[in-house]
């Protein structure tokens, strides 16, 4: 073969093994990194245990003994001791009144009782007079009846005259109706007794209505309490029924709260059983117990729900130093009877009103749940308490938001245990190696 066909095959030759040398021998690519979106998020273990929920209601101090002190008649104000706003002891003297015109009325009413009373007396010297004189009566009607009988004989006989016998007849008769009269009086006696005894009574009762009226002129107070109207000042003229002042008792406070509806067959099966639903409020930087006394009678029309009254757990000298004012709006937690196997999770934890997510083999479960009552943690945070019958014991409950969470949604589960700063899901990205095309 000559040369010039020998070397062009050389070349070939040379060429095709420098590229399969160069295939064999050539260096490995590095992985590409695709990411793969995942959420880094915190868990909770479930644990179901018997709890017991708070809630919390907006209730407004209101007391069911508030008097308004009016005038006992018409008067002029003397002297106003007490001012809006004061706090007043039972039997204190709040304002006084002029006395005059009450004065002059009570005796006016005592000289009526003295003039009944000597009525009273006269009637019964009356009475006795008229038992002595019925004796001489009688006697005189016999003697008048036989002077009669004695001149018919004589005219019969045509010794004495007519006329005569007509005159003792006539003085006869007179006597016969003294005799009636006297008689009459007699039994008539507790007739006009009982006439004069119930005068007494009325003039007696309008005249202790005077000394009451007068005293009244000295208006105390009638509970221990507190001023919330003073609308008189001194020498204002009062009519009779004029308001003096108003004031409410302050031992009988009350807390009105609106309970809502899904609420009120808990309250009203605690209140059959007499099983005590407790709670408190602040006031004035204090813890005040309070407990459920009574439910309204009627819901009003607007409202979505029942009042509750709360009646104040502690003795009532102690909130002389630092009263409550009704009328104010206060917050009152309240504490409701046990819940079993139920679950405390954070406010983070709840999707929409009833749904949580736990997370299985790193993938989310949706899980329906009601809502039982909420408490608060010791840190002040608010817990919610669930109740659900598809939740296992030691579950591990999502109590981090995600956006857009859906069952089958892949996370991470993380090692943070500070359930108050995992409130936001971040994701986090998990990278597989792709060979690049060759």
């Amino acid at each position: 073969m000559s040369k010039q066909k020998v070397l062009p095959i050389l070349v070939i030759i040379v060429v095709a093994t420098c590229i399969l040398a160069l295939y064999l021998f050539k260096p490995s690519a590095r992985a590409k990194e695709t990411p793969s979106n995942a959420w880094r998020v915190s868990v909770q273990k479930a644990h179901l245990s018997s709890n017991t929920p708070q809630l919390s209601l907006i209730g407004q101090v209101e007391s069911p003994r508030e008097t308004t002190l009016s005038s006992p008649s018409n008067a002029y104000v003397n002297e106003v001791l007490v001012a809006e706003g004061n706090l007043v002891k039972k039997g204190q003297l709040l304002v006084t009144l002029d006395t005059s015109d009450e004065k002059l009325r009570l005796a006016q009413r005592e000289a009526d009782v003295a003039d009944v009373n000597a009525q009273i007396t006269a009637e019964n010297n009356r009475f006795q007079s008229d038992i002595e004189a019925l004796a001489i009566e009688k006697d005189l009607s016999k003697l008048a009846s036989k002077a009669s009988t004695r001149y018919g004989k004589l005219a019969k006989r045509q010794v004495g005259s007519d006329v005569q016998w007509d005159e003792s007849k006539q003085a006869e008769g007179k006597q016969s109706l003294s005799l009636i009269n006297r008689e009459l009086a007699i039994l008539d006696h507790p007739n006009r007794i009982a006439r004069l005894q119930a005068q007494l009574a009325r003039v007696s009762a309008l005249r202790d209505q005077s000394a009451l009226d007068l005293a009244r002129t000295q208006i105390t107070a009638p509970f221990n309490g507190r001023i919330t109207k003073l609308p008189i000042s001194p020498q204002n003229r009062l009519r009779t029924g004029d308001a003096v002042l108003t004031l409410y008792d302050t031992d009988a406070i009350e807390i009105r709260a609106q309970i809502p509806l899904k609420y009120l067959p808990t309250f009203e099966l605690a209140l059959q059983q007499q099983n005590l639903i407790a709670g408190n409020f602040t006031n004035l930087g204090k813890t005040v117990p309070i407990t459920l006394s009574r439910l309204s009678g009627a819901i009003e029309k607007g409202k979505g729900g029942i009042d509750g009254l709360f009646s104040i757990a502690v003795e009532p000298q102690s909130l002389q130093a630092s009263p409550i004012t009704i009328g104010r709006s206060l917050s009152i937690s309240l504490e409701l009877p046990a819940v079993n196997k139920s679950i405390i999770v954070p406010t983070q934890a709840i999707y929409g009103q009833d749904r949580i997510y736990t997370v299985e083999d790193a993938l989310l479960v949706s899980h329906q749940v009601k809502r039982v009552g909420t408490q608060t943690s010791l840190d002040g945070s608010l817990r919610f308490l669930i109740n659900s019958t598809n939740i296992t014991e030691g579950a591990d409950i999502l109590i981090t938001q995600v956006p857009n969470a859906i069952s089958g949604m892949e996370v991470q589960i993380t090692n943070s245990t500070n359930l108050e700063t995992a409130q936001h899901a971040e994701p986090i990205q998990h990278t597989k190696k792709v060979d690049p095309p060759l």
